[in-house]
């Protein structure tokens, strides 16, 4: 059993933790003025130790602290303290010979203090084998909050070493010690915090300027196809005369349009295939069919950027269940892509074939070419080439391949580039004949 006394610490009641050393030759029980003195002066120096270790918020300077100064409240040859958390407990030396790295054993007295959180005393013998130098110990768990941080241990390698008093001296400093260790933790967790918050602050400014970039590429982007749409209409009215002029201009700015349209829906089913909300609308198709009412809007841009386009599909390629508005894009991006990035002058293959098992669909440029480095993220959303100095080295946002790619894996196919430098790039994909 345990009260409060005046001193506002736990009067240990228990015979096991009773010392009678000072009621000898003083029948009616009363300590000396002496007594009271020294009892005095060691609560002034548990203040002062207290004072001290609150003038810092790091466990490590408040324990070094804690090993210099403990001795003016208690004489031992060893001062250690045991660390808790819910995962492990670790003992740490601050003053004496260092504490053998071994597991706590259940039932020890460490343990006990630990678990009942009552202060141990032992006055004639060692704890463990690894202490067996000494013989007096006192253990007095670190509780803050109703929690136990640890335990505070002082040992002599005399036996009966400590009295009641001690004990109670040793309580008092593991109050003050206990206190400042959970101001320790708290101010720790607080920068823990404040880091995460800081982290959190610079990604949002992060992703604030990079959504006010992104919307600038978008915009700059859009404004490219809708500005061929508007002087493809001035020259139809400037040349309402001309059939043939009015005709080429209409498919100009018909070519445009369907450009704008497709990076506006590129947008919406890219978020739709990363949510996995994209729904594919499966009908069998020859992909040639596809392809042929492709190619000769294809073929109307290659005239009018002066390159060259070509189409070869073998007689023999199979049906397969596609979605069809997809795969269609899908063949857009890659046909506008090497048109972008091939010179004037210059030629795009588009071609088929087919084994037992997948489709394989081509589409070849002699243009520029990419970086070794960029074959594998080239698909990856907002990913863009640049030279040394950062500065991009091709158009757009970066989002038409990362949406080729979520269409093609949708299918259950594959997607690649075989690229060199200064000579072209062949983009790849699969489809499989069966999607079962």
């Amino acid at each position: 059993m345990t009260s409060i006394n005046r001193l506002g610490f736990k009067q240990l009641d228990s015979d096991e933790f009773r010392d009678t050393s000072f009621d000898q030759g003083r029948p009616d029980n009363r300590p000396f003025l002496g007594d009271l003195q020294s009892l005095s002066t060691r609560i002034a120096a548990v203040q002062e130790i207290s004072t001290s270790i609150n003038r810092s918020l790091k466990l490590d300077e408040i324990l070094k602290v804690v090993g210099q100064q403990a001795k003016w409240v208690l004489d031992f040859d060893q001062c250690s303290v045991c660390l808790c958390d819910r995962l492990s407990r670790r003992l740490v030396t601050l003053f004496g010979s260092p504490v053998p790295d071994a597991e706590i054993e259940a039932s020890s007295p460490l343990d006990r203090a630990i678990q009942t959180k009552q202060p141990q005393i032992i006055r004639d013998r060692a704890t463990t084998q690894a202490d067996a130098a000494y013989r007096s110990h006192i253990i007095i768990p670190l509780e803050s909050e109703d929690q136990v941080l640890g335990t505070i241990n002082f040992a002599l390698r005399q036996e009966n070493g400590y009295s009641q008093e001690d004990v109670r001296i040793a309580y008092l400093l593991a109050l003050q010690v206990a206190a400042a260790m959970r101001n320790a933790q708290r101010f720790e967790e607080m920068n823990r915090l404040y880091a995460e918050l800081q982290h959190t602050h610079t990604q949002l400014k992060q992703a604030q300027g990079f959504r006010d970039e992104l919307m600038h590429m978008i915009v700059h982007d859009l404004r490219n196809p809708l500005s061929s749409i508007n002087i493809s209409l001035d020259m139809i009215s400037m040349m309402a005369t001309d059939p043939d002029e009015q005709l080429h201009w209409l498919e100009l700015a018909n070519v445009a349009s369907q450009t704008m349209t497709g990076m506006i829906d590129d947008l919406l089913n890219l978020n739709k295939l990363e949510a996995g909300k994209l729904k594919l609308i499966l009908r069998p198709l020859q992909i040639g069919t596809l392809m042929l009412g492709k190619y000769e809007s294809y073929a109307v841009r290659a005239v009018g950027e002066h390159k060259t386009v070509t189409l070869e599909l073998p007689d023999d390629l199979p049906s397969l269940l596609m979605d069809v508005e997809l795969i269609g894009r899908v063949l857009d991006n890659l046909v506008s892509n090497a048109f972008k990035y091939t010179h004037p002058g210059g030629q795009i293959e588009i071609s088929a074939r087919a084994d037992e098992t997948y489709l394989f669909v081509y589409v070849r440029d002699d243009g520029l070419g990419l970086p070794p480095e960029y074959r594998d993220r080239i698909f990856d959303k907002f990913v863009q080439v640049t030279d040394a100095s950062g500065a991009s080295l091709r158009k757009g946002i970066g989002l038409g391949l990362a949406f080729c790619r979520m269409a093609i894996e949708a299918h259950g196919g594959k997607i690649w580039v075989d690229s060199t430098l200064e000579q072209g790039s062949t983009f790849a994909f699969t489809l499989p004949l069966s999607l079962g």
